[in-house]
């Protein structure tokens, strides 16, 4: 498990989310407890429980980055590389914070965050994997694995009591079935479906 203590900002909003989930006493709680603890410098006013949220997104994949980086992935597959950033960005954050932020995103409302948020992530992944298309394939890459991402997340989530090996071969399931770049096409439609049938932010 990651330390997240070195960002204190995330840690706040994660003790705060844990307890009460995504509620604007939740945005009030973050805002003085920054005021409190956080250097006037590098301290963040949020106006809205969204602009939290979108805030904790971010950190969450700066972290998972940060978390991957002790990695040495010279040996490693694309699959396998895949495989660990997913479970690394999972393992971050207890899992009711998780369940909290997937209802949230999963609200009409929150349909621009959760889309935007589900392609950072995704891009960043991919970055972080060795990466480098600039063609078509660059989208398809980032589609094929946001179907991954919310397929691994929907089953990680329903799962009261699952280990770390059992999500891993969940996962590595999940990129046999769907990262096959063979007949593209097919597969983006595919993918497009599953996103909206399992998360229809």
């Amino acid at each position: 498990m990651s330390n997240v203590k070195s960002d204190k900002i995330l840690t706040i909003i994660i003790k705060h989310v844990a307890e009460l989930g995504w509620h604007d006493e939740t945005l009030n709680l973050v805002n003085s407890d920054i005021a409190k603890t956080i250097n006037k410098a590098d301290q963040t006013v949020f106006t809205t429980i969204k602009e939290v949220v979108v805030e904790y997104l971010k950190r969450n994949d700066d972290l998972m980055l940060k978390n991957l980086e002790k990695i040495d992935i010279s040996k490693l597959k694309i699959r396998q590389r895949i495989r660990k950033a997913i479970i690394t960005r999972f393992a971050q954050n207890p899992k009711i914070v998780i369940n909290h932020t997937a209802k949230f995103l999963a609200h009409p409302a929150n349909y621009d965050v959760a889309v935007t948020s589900l392609a950072k992530t995704c891009d960043k992944i991919w970055y972080w994997a060795g990466d480098e298309s600039t063609d078509f394939n660059y989208y398809t890459k980032r589609i094929l694995l946001g179907a991954v991402y919310t397929a691994s997340l929907a089953y990680y989530l329903n799962k009261e009591d699952i280990s770390i090996d059992d999500l891993s071969i969940f996962v590595e399931n999940r990129i046999d079935n769907v990262l096959q770049l063979g007949n593209v096409k097919k597969k983006v439609t595919g993918a497009t479906d599953f996103i909206r049938k399992h998360f229809p932010f």
